[in-house]
């Protein structure tokens, strides 16, 4: 996968693009898990493509390949309410080796549901940062501006709001979830401080997995749920399809890493180069407590075990300065 191509893109403000790219952009390399007819579904992966349409693997109909994933950086699953996953249990394997393989996993809509959950080791080995949800209907006429938690989160980098669109009308589906220890709160909703979109690196640090608890699809006005396409929701779900994990040097902590202080490891005497802590009372590579190399309980090199050496004593000192009889052959 080409992840460290798409670290570039990031720095170079690529994903700051507006919906409408220019002509000729490369499209992300990014892929939608769902039912390829949906109207959602298509929307977003319209907005994802920001001016050409990403592919839409179908989920409910059969379960796709590690192969079918593989070539793209990063899969959002977004299923449909009305069908079921052609095999939850196979599905939730699949995802889990594509997260172990590097690739980024983000769940959305209905994929966090308790009703036919992704099964398989994506479940049993607790790749999702937050745990199945029951349903909670949301209404209301104003747009809902999550709070931002997490605000050093590579998902928020250019992200300046982020709001969802209810309305009496057409009342958005969330759920009611809870963290899992490690994972990281990126951002919650302003009054109850339920989970709006959740994080971690998982497996061996290079995968992540990431919770958006809104409807994938772009909200197309009043009574039409979804993410507000005049935030920066969009560019929220692209830097977290778009995420690379344990890059030491890049002064994000992530999994693998005990710390990142970026141009400072190895030089600040509290990270190393390899992300590591420094360990006891070194201040800097190689130094120890120890005065000088080799140094030891002996004042001066083969000095021989008959001399007595008095302590504490500096030039033009007043005591006398007692040698014992014992003293080395001329």
């Amino acid at each position: 996968m080409s992840f460290r191509r798409l670290v570039l893109w990031v720095a170079l403000g690529w994903l700051a693009l507006p919906m409408s790219a220019q002509a000729g952009e490369p499209l992300p390399s990014i892929a939608i898990l769902g039912e390829p007819t949906a109207a959602g579904t298509q929307a977003m992966a319209d907005a994802l493509g920001g001016g050409g349409s990403l592919p839409i693997i179908d989920i409910h109909g059969a379960t796709p390949a590690l192969s079918a994933l593989t070539p793209y950086d990063g899969v959002l699953v977004d299923p449909d309410l009305v069908q079921f996953y052609a095999d939850q249990d196979a599905l939730g394997d699949v995802l889990a080796d594509y997260v172990d393989a590097g690739g980024n996993v983000v769940l959305s809509g209905y994929a966090i549901a308790e009703f036919d959950a992704i099964g398989g080791r994506f479940a049993t080995e607790s790749y999702a940062p937050v745990s199945d949800g029951s349903a909670v209907f949301l209404g209301g006429i104003e747009p809902i501006f999550f709070d931002f938690i997490a605000t050093d989160s590579p998902i928020l980098v250019g992200v300046g709001n982020f709001a969802l669109v209810t309305s009496f009308a057409g009342a958005p589906i969330v759920y009611d979830v809870a963290l899992q220890e490690g994972a990281t709160l990126v951002a919650q909703y302003p009054d109850d401080g339920d989970i709006a979109v959740a994080t971690w690196f998982v497996g061996d640090g290079s995968g992540s997995v990431s919770v958006f608890n809104i409807p994938a699809n772009p909200s197309t006005g009043f009574a039409s749920p979804g993410w507000d396409p005049t935030t920066d929701a969009l560019l929220a779900f692209r830097n977290a399809l778009l995420l690379v994990g344990s890059v030491c040097g890049d002064g994000v902590l992530a999994a693998g890493e005990e710390c990142d202080n970026a141009a400072d490891n190895g030089l600040d005497g509290i990270c190393t180069l390899d992300c590591t802590l420094v360990v006891g009372e070194d201040v800097g590579p190689d130094v120890g407590p120890d005065v000088g190399p080799d140094a030891g309980d002996d004042v001066a090199p083969d000095a021989p075990e008959d001399v007595e050496v008095v302590e504490d004593v500096a030039p033009d000192a007043d005591e006398d300065v007692e040698v014992s009889d014992d003293v080395a052959p001329d």
